[in-house]
């Protein structure tokens, strides 16, 4: 085939080529232009296609939007994969989210958009400096003389969440938990196996949603006797 039948032929599609292409570049610079004039989103960090943020999150997702968070600020967009979502992380964030408000109507109008997952980032909100002295220590004292408790009145501590969505069994789990806990320690004394301390002990973190020990706690328990 010669030069010039190419071009001729070449030509010839070039119409075809454009029916098809023209409302798939109209229909492009429509969303453009939607997603740029629709109502401000929560800042971010930048998303891959398809992915979306799944990328930036390691075995404790956690931890990884904890460190999203001091730079995109308490409340924060992510995309995983097609699921939109909003990470709280601060304290007053998560007072106007869970009480006071929607984010809709927040000191920070924000738009979150149907079908969007809000995400309560207790790690997060437990580790705000501006709401704990060095929370990153193992400081149990820090709750005898503060009013802060665990039931959802106060937005820097909600291990149970707060507001509507509350857990609905705090108060069972939390009595069962301290009851059994109380005459365990009352009828028993506990020792590592191997003559190990307790202080020697790992305490790694394990990958998952939710915290919890890297290695299983074994115990030896031998009966408390009472003078």
């Amino acid at each position: 085939m010669s030069i010039s039948n190419l071009i001729s032929l070449n030509q010839q599609w070039l119409p075809i080529l454009a029916v098809f292409l023209l409302p798939i570049f109209t229909l492009f610079l429509f969303k453009s232009k939607k997603r740029t004039e629709g109502p401000k989103l929560p800042p971010g960090p930048r998303r891959l296609p398809i992915i979306g943020n799944f990328h930036q999150l390691g075995d404790r997702p956690y931890y990884d939007f904890w460190k999203m968070s001091q730079k995109h600020g308490p409340v924060m967009r992510v995309q995983l994969g097609r699921s939109p979502g909003v990470v709280i992380s601060g304290a007053e964030a998560s007072r106007e989210a869970m009480k006071d408000h929607d984010l809709d109507t927040c000191s920070r109008p924000l738009s979150v958009g149907p079908g969007t997952t809000i995400f309560i980032n207790a790690y997060a909100i437990g580790r705000e400096p501006s709401k704990w002295e060095n929370p990153e220590e193992f400081y149990p004292e820090r709750f005898e003389n503060s009013d802060v408790d665990y039931r959802g009145s106060y937005f820097e501590l909600v291990p149970f969440g707060a507001g509507r969505r509350t857990c609905p069994g705090l108060a069972m789990g939390t009595t069962a938990v301290k009851y059994t806990l109380a005459n365990l320690l009352y009828g028993f004394d506990f020792e590592l196996p191997n003559g190990k301390k307790f202080e020697d002990f790992p305490m790694e973190e394990a990958g998952g949603p939710t915290i919890h020990n890297k290695h299983d706690l074994v115990l030896i328990p031998k009966k408390h006797e009472w003078d």
